[in-house]
C-alpha cells in the first residue's frame, strides 16, 4: 500500500516554508499531493488557477509530488482519497493550537490522522502575507518564494 500524504492550503502565494514543508513530506511518503484550498471567508491576491499553476511550478522537478485545486470542505477531499495522511506545517503556539483544533474536526468527519510538522526554524518568519506585502511595496520576495516558482509569480502579478 503506497503511503500518500495530502498538504492542503491557500498557497497565496507557495512560500519557502511551505516548500520545505512539502519537500520534507516527500521524504516520508510515497505520494505528496499539495491541495490548493479555496476558502471562502478570504480574498486572495492570486486566482485559484494562478496558485495551482505556481504550486506545480515549484514541485516541477519532485516526481512524487502533484498538485490539485479543491473548492469544498477538507474533509470530504479526505473521504474520496483514503487512505491517507493530512500533513500541516506549525511555525509556532497559535499555529499549533489552530491545527489542532482542525485535526480534530477532521479526524472526526473523516477518520484521517493529521501529522504536525514544526517548520524549519529559517522558515518560522516566512509567511504569504509577508510575501504580499513585498509584492506590493516593490521589496524584495524573491528570497521568500522557491526558485522554480519565481517567474511564475512574476508574471501573474504583473497582471495584477
Amino acid at each position: 500500500m503506497s503511503r500518500v500524504a495530502i498538504i492542503p492550503g491557500s498557497f497565496d502565494p507557495l512560500t519557502t516554508g511551505h516548500y520545505s514543508l512539502v519537500l520534507r513530506a516527500s521524504r516520508l511518503f510515497d505520494r505528496v499531493t499539495v491541495l490548493v484550498c479555496q476558502n471562502f471567508e478570504k480574498s486572495y491576491t492570486f486566482t485559484s488557477e494562478e496558485r495551482l499553476e505556481i504550486v506545480r511550478a515549484a514541485f516541477s522537478d519532485i516526481p512524487n509530488v502533484t498538485a490539485e485545486i479543491h473548492s469544498g470542505w477538507l474533509y470530504e477531499y479526505l473521504n474520496a482519497h483514503k487512505p491517507c495522511v493530512l500533513v500541516k506545517g506549525v511555525r509556532n503556539e497559535r499555529d499549533f493550537t489552530y491545527e489542532r483544533d482542525m485535526a480534530y474536526f477532521n479526524f472526526d468527519k473523516s477518520g484521517v490522522e493529521t501529522l504536525l510538522l514544526p517548520s524549519e526554524l529559517t522558515e518560522n518568519d516566512t509567511s504569504s502575507t509577508k510575501v504580499r506585502a513585498l509584492l506590493e511595496q516593490s521589496g524584495d520576495w524573491k528570497a521568500l518564494i522557491p526558485q522554480n516558482a519565481q517567474k511564475t509569480v512574476e508574471k501573474f502579478y504583473a497582471g495584477k
